[in-house]
């Protein structure tokens, strides 16, 4: 389900920007600074309702303007119909439309919108946040798995529940009363996090054949962040002590995590970092596989700064595989040169600079980018 058409108005410095990307690959070419990683950084946000930058409100709205406005258009299954998804923020309010009808929920725009980004810190993020780690399953079971999402949220909010009553010592054992149906929900959560990880860790390891060859000893491993044998009601009972003394809940699916193993080693440790921004590549490559083969959709792929850690071998090597899977992409790049379009059955390039974006039409100045 391509993008075919993106506009955004008050976005960071692009005061209008509107381009009609291909549905299989483009490129979007510029020097630093010009605005490239702005136009992957408001795609992200209309999908997922939050940018995968360190950036506040305030640093979104370009100057002097009271707030942004981003728009996409993206073609059905069939290639006939059109759908229209639209954010409108101000300094005080998020409007969101579906085809023209306002009062739209994030999560409808996001399954609506199937977005995943590789950035130059992604694998950083990755190593150094537990919950970019989890996201990785819960991103995958949102679009797939019926019912995943109400069952999280359910969660959230009872997790919510209990830990103010923990912080608040007058409820006394009723500060308890949440245990049975958060360990309902909890142990539901992690039961389908681990059938999604049997999965894509096996097209994980399938892909990490072809991008990394020379790295053995690969293991995908999920840590449900209580005590397995235990259980979660037990394991929420013999913390209770500790959770009321330091006021918040630690044991449950909120504390899992999913590392990246080689050799038995955590990867930050055993592989450089073109080896790791590979592996996290690859990750999202094995979602974008998973999402694909259950609901026969594509998803957008951002790529921001490819040639980032990555030799030519490594990046000619990752194109060639990306050129063969069920995905639009779209990619920044400060020099063409460095990327070849040659395995693509279709592509468009255009030129980032200073807000303007501009289709490269000319075939002697594409000849450029080749």
């Amino acid at each position: 389900m391509p993008i075919t058409t993106f506009e955004l108005s008050n976005f960071r410095l692009y005061e209008q920007a509107s381009l009609h990307p291909d549905r299989r690959l483009t490129i979007l070419v510029g020097a630093n600074a010009s605005g490239k990683t702005s136009l992957l950084e408001a795609i992200h946000l209309l999908s997922t309702g939050r940018t995968f930058r360190k950036a506040n409100l305030e640093q979104l709205v370009r100057q002097g303007a009271d707030g942004f406005a981003i728009r996409a258009e993206y073609q059905s299954m069939d290639g006939k119909l059109l759908s229209r998804l639209a954010v409108m923020q101000t300094r005080e309010a998020r409007q969101i439309s579906i085809n023209g009808s306002g009062g739209a929920r994030q999560s409808e725009l996001a399954q609506a919108l199937p977005v995943l980004v590789v950035s130059p810190d992604s694998h950083f993020e990755f190593q150094q946040n537990a919950r970019e780690r989890r996201a990785v399953l819960d991103w995958t079971l949102f679009h797939v798995e019926h019912g995943f999402h109400d069952n999280w949220s359910r969660y959230q909010r009872t997790l919510a529940q209990r830990n103010s009553a923990l912080k608040d010592r007058k409820y006394g054992r009723a500060t308890f009363s949440w245990d049975d149906e958060l360990a309902e929900l909890g142990e539901a959560l992690q039961s389908s996090r681990e059938n999604c990880l049997s999965v894509v860790a096996e097209q994980f390891r399938s892909i990490c054949a072809q991008l990394l060859p020379s790295v053995a000893g690969l293991e995908l491993r999920l840590d449900a962040g209580w005590d397995k044998s235990a259980g979660l009601v037990a394991s929420l009972f013999d913390d209770r002590t500790r959770d009321l003394a330091r006021g918040f809940t630690h044991s449950g699916p909120h504390r899992s995590d999913l590392r990246i193993l080689v050799d038995n080693k955590l990867s930050r440790e055993k592989a450089s970092h073109g080896q790791n921004k590979l592996l996290v590549t690859a990750l999202r490559l094995a979602q974008i596989q998973y999402f694909f083969e259950l609901t026969g959709r594509e998803c957008c792929l951002l790529v921001d700064d490819l040639a980032a850690e990555l030799d030519l071998g490594n990046r000619t090597q990752l194109v060639s595989y990306l050129a063969e899977m069920p995905v639009q992409v779209i990619i920044t790049t400060t020099e063409a040169e460095k990327f070849s379009y040659r395995p693509w059955s279709s592509h468009k390039t255009f030129h980032v600079k200073q807000g303007v974006v501009l289709e490269v039409n000319n075939p002697e100045i594409r000849h450029q980018f080749a």
